[in-house]
């Protein structure tokens, strides 16, 4: 029993945490989906304010228009009073008594009708400021998920360091340096035995490239020092 107990709240656990991972990677659809949910609410309360309000006008006029004909009544039961005819105007004022009747059950209901629409309207406003929240809270969510992504997207773009080809690079240029010396010393190994001896002799003589050169910058470095 404690295995099967332990297994459930396992689920549980793992069912909680799946449940917290799909609503931090989709908080801004689930945040636009409870402010329609919430625009549905105000909606209805602002439906339901304009249909008690309409009720309230109906019971206004019933009212208004019992107390008139309470008013006519009574001055038709005077009337047939002066003239003598009691008997009719008996029936008449029984009608009044009714009506009398009927005018504080509807004031009652009238008022009634006016406390619901003050509770109505105090729900609208309350919904209406949660909705006008709730807009300016996902308007900053999207700008932090725009910013999030873009983040993300940055960071998951991989730079190398260089040193890899940087390392390429210099092995190259180490093979074509070595395939330079090779053509320069074959190129050398190419040429007439006496031109070489020639080359070899200027070399010695100091008559080689770089002589002339050389000569004029140690004139210079004489003509310094007197």
């Amino acid at each position: 029993m404690n295995v099967i107990s332990s297994v459930f709240r396992w689920v549980r656990a793992k069912s909680s945490e799946t449940a917290e991972a799909i609503e931090t990677a989709n908080a801004v659809a689930f945040a636009r989906q409870d402010l329609e949910n919430l625009e549905k609410d105000r909606d209805s309360a602002r439906n339901a304010i304009a249909s008690i309000k309409a009720e309230i006008a109906r019971l206004e006029r019933d009212v208004n228009d019992k107390k008139a004909a309470v008013a006519a009544k009574t001055a038709d039961a005077e009337a047939l009073l002066a003239k003598g005819k009691e008997d009719l105007a008996k029936q008449v004022c029984a009608l009044i008594e009714d009506m009398e009747g009927e005018i504080p059950v509807l004031e009652k209901a009238l008022e009634q009708q006016r406390q619901l629409c003050l509770q109505q309207e105090q729900q609208f406003h309350q919904l209406n400021q949660a909705v006008s929240d709730a807009r300016r809270s996902l308007k900053m969510m999207q700008t932090m998920e725009a910013v999030a992504a873009s983040t993300e997207k940055a960071a998951g773009v991989k730079i190398g360091d260089g040193s890899n080809a940087l390392a390429r690079f210099k092995k190259r240029e180490a093979a074509i340096q070595m395939r330079l010396d090779k053509a320069q010393a074959a190129s050398a190994l190419s040429l007439p035995a006496e031109q070489r001896l020639d080359d070899q002799v200027k070399a010695a003589l100091g008559s080689g490239k770089g002589v002339s050169v050389l000569a004029r910058l140690k004139a210079r470095e004489m003509k310094q020092l007197s």
